[in-house]
């Protein structure tokens, strides 16, 4: 400020108009971030607890599931229960 004029020059106002600007920017776009990963995980949740229960209830029908030997441990089978985009992996001695 210059002389004894009161206020704020329009080079200050300027400077924090656009850092509130660039504030706010950022911050919606953490917020939507936010949003679309609670509403994917609440999804992911809902097919976890409908495999789940599925598997509990022994009703393996709409489950992909897939059988295959580890690379490592050829002695062990590895089976993996899909349904939507959840996955529960059982590991168990080959018989």
């Amino acid at each position: 400020m210059y002389g004894n004029f009161k206020g704020f020059t329009l080079i200050e106002v300027l400077i924090a108009t656009t850092l509130l600007a660039i504030f706010f920017g950022v911050l919606f776009d953490l917020l939507s971030n936010a949003r679309r990963d609670y509403y994917e995980s609440q999804l992911l949740f809902t097919d976890m607890l409908i495999l789940n229960n599925k598997l509990v209830l022994n009703q393996k029908e709409n489950l992909d599931v897939k059988k295959e030997s580890l690379k490592d441990y050829p002695q062990i089978e590895e089976t993996t229960y899909s349904y939507g985009k959840a996955q529960i992996y059982i590991y168990t001695p080959k018989r």
